[in-house]
């Protein structure tokens, strides 16, 4: 089983990620379990030693609520105090400027919102099997 987590700002954003897990899902028979959280802060609650995630995907700048880290921040954390290096991370952002920020924290990938392009792709197994 495939742990995934999605942590979006945008509602759109995250259904559209969902759903094309999904359909991964269903076309490749891959066993995903697909659980998202509607802040950065909230994923670092659950996250610990045991209850880890292979893929995450993360919203860079922090959420409405003052008291919510920002993505770069959760990263940080679940790659140095969780000593996580296996947790495949892929950055969203609005913008490509704060790209250069996630460099350290070596990601998967990072995607731009609106993530449209989701609508037109699908990944292969190859690019999931490539990421393990």
């Amino acid at each position: 089983m495939i742990k995934v987590a999605v942590i979006c700002k945008s509602i759109y954003d995250s259904s559209l990620i969902k759903e094309t897990l999904a359909r991964y899902d269903i076309k490749y028979d891959s066993s995903l379990n697909i659980s998202c959280f509607d802040s950065n802060g909230r994923l670092l609650r659950e996250y610990s030693k045991f209850n880890r995630f292979d893929l995450i995907f993360i919203c860079i700048g922090s959420f409405d609520s003052a008291s919510d880290i920002s993505g770069i921040e959760l990263a940080g954390k679940i790659r140095n105090c969780y000593l996580d290096e296996t947790a495949e991370l892929v950055f969203i952002s609005d913008t490509e400027v704060k790209a250069v920020d996630t460099i350290k924290l070596k990601p998967f990938d990072y995607l731009i919102s609106p993530l449209t392009c989701l609508l037109y792709t699908s990944p292969s197994p190859r690019d999931v099997e490539e990421s393990r």
